[in-house]
């Protein structure tokens, strides 16, 4: 799942921070890495927090993107952008703010559409659990139509 995220988040960041002055080139891979592992963070936070509702509301929302918990995930991941790469708080918010909105677009476009190539819902909620089977099935009956799988 990481692997995969990761591809999307370079598919979006690459451009943004190749064009950003601002943020040296030679950390655009660690940024894009800390996105990612952002990202995963949260939703994995959603989940240990009894969260399936929200993500299942996310995904399902039709404007990801604009979804509270997205804006969330957006201002923790600019703090950790700012604070680790020394880039003030504004610019690693509106860069973060271009790139975070648009991947959870991506990856629920990818998720909802099957296709291969896409996420997997099952893998992905095992990933977000920590790889436990335990109580996924109870996890997969509430999410079961979700995604028309």
């Amino acid at each position: 799942m990481f692997d995969d995220l990761l591809q999307v988040v370079k598919e979006h960041a690459s451009g943004i921070l190749g064009s950003n002055s601002e943020i040296p080139q030679e950390q655009h891979e660690d940024i894009m890495n800390t996105a990612s592992s952002g990202i995963m963070d949260h939703l994995k936070g959603l989940m240990a927090g009894g969260g399936i509702d929200k993500i299942k509301e996310m995904f399902s929302s039709g404007d990801v993107a604009n979804h509270p918990d997205v804006a969330s995930m957006t201002s923790n991941i600019a703090g950790q952008i700012a604070e680790k790469f020394g880039i003030s708080q504004e610019q690693a918010t509106e860069t973060v703010s271009k790139i975070v909105p648009n991947v959870m677009s991506s990856v629920a476009e990818k998720t909802n559409s099957g296709e291969a190539g896409g996420f997997n819902i099952q893998s992905m909620l095992g990933s977000l659990g920590g790889g436990a089977s335990e109580g996924l099935g109870n996890v997969m009956n509430k999410i079961s139509g979700l995604f028309g799988k």
